[in-house]
């Protein structure tokens, strides 16, 4: 069977639950995570590791909280004081947690589904959403990185229209 769920912010007791509920069988089903796996809650680590550890049956989109842990990690800007990823900055595997984070989609095309976090643009047809999805992934996957990740802070623009910069 495949599950899919969103925002699980952090809250490894609360996702434990709700596998525990669904009966989740690591040896036969999967489950795709929407985005934002950190913040908010006490135990990013903890999901972030299971997500990590479980590729095989596991796969996930990149969520706001996700790009925001990884501004945090690659550039300069500071942590804001409710975030609770400190678990993973501090980690002895947090260069390979964070490596995971940077090789993963904006969207996947599952069946007849396309998994996002937050949604596209509605003038976007579905392969729009997975070039653009391309387009970040090949940033973030480059020596760019932090770079790029610098520039998502800010408000310009403040409207997709079909005459932005691959940057923008």
């Amino acid at each position: 069977m495949d599950y899919a769920i969103g925002d699980v912010q952090g809250c490894f007791k609360t996702l434990q639950a709700l596998l525990k509920k669904i009966q989740f069988r690591l040896d036969s089903d999967r489950l795709f995570f929407l985005g934002d796996v950190v913040n908010r809650g006490n135990n990013s680590l903890e999901v972030l590791r299971l997500i990590h550890s479980n590729k095989d049956n596991m796969q996930m989109v990149i969520g706001n909280h996700d790009f925001h842990l990884l501004v945090c990690a690659l550039t300069e800007r500071s942590p804001n004081k409710k975030d609770t990823f400190q678990d993973i900055l501090t980690a002895s595997d947090k260069s390979t947690l964070l490596d995971y984070l940077l090789e993963r989609p904006l969207a996947i095309k599952h069946d007849n589904a396309l998994l996002v976090h937050a949604g596209a643009p509605p003038q976007w047809n579905i392969n729009d959403v997975l070039e653009n999805s391309k387009l970040v992934e090949k940033s973030l996957q480059s020596s760019e990185a932090p770079i790029f990740l610098s520039k998502m802070y800010g408000n310009s623009p403040h409207t997709w229209h079909e005459n932005l910069s691959n940057e923008e």
